[in-house]
């Protein structure tokens, strides 16, 4: 999975970009949610997807049936490192 954040273009649309993601999470339980708030952005949301193009296409359809602008991180990969001296277990 993929790691992005989403923000509302204008910080009064929060609750709308809220209701637009749930609405959203009906049809497409393979994305996960979760609240965060940044100092720079405010308040978002840290979504995980299957894919770049799954996120692509979430955040034009948050446009194009929500009308609602937002802004999105780069997306980021989490991993996992483990030392040459340890075993996997």
């Amino acid at each position: 999975m993929i790691y992005a954040s989403l923000y509302p273009d204008i910080p009064e649309e929060y609750n709308a970009l809220n209701t637009a993601i749930s609405k959203l999470l009906l049809e497409d339980p393979a994305v996960s949610v979760t609240k965060e708030s940044s100092p720079a952005l405010g308040n978002g949301f840290r979504c995980g997807f299957l894919g770049t193009l799954h996120m692509e296409c979430f955040k034009q359809r948050i446009d194009d049936e929500f009308d609602l602008g937002c802004i999105t991180t780069f997306p980021t990969v989490l991993y996992k490192i483990i030392p040459k001296n340890e075993t996997i277990p």
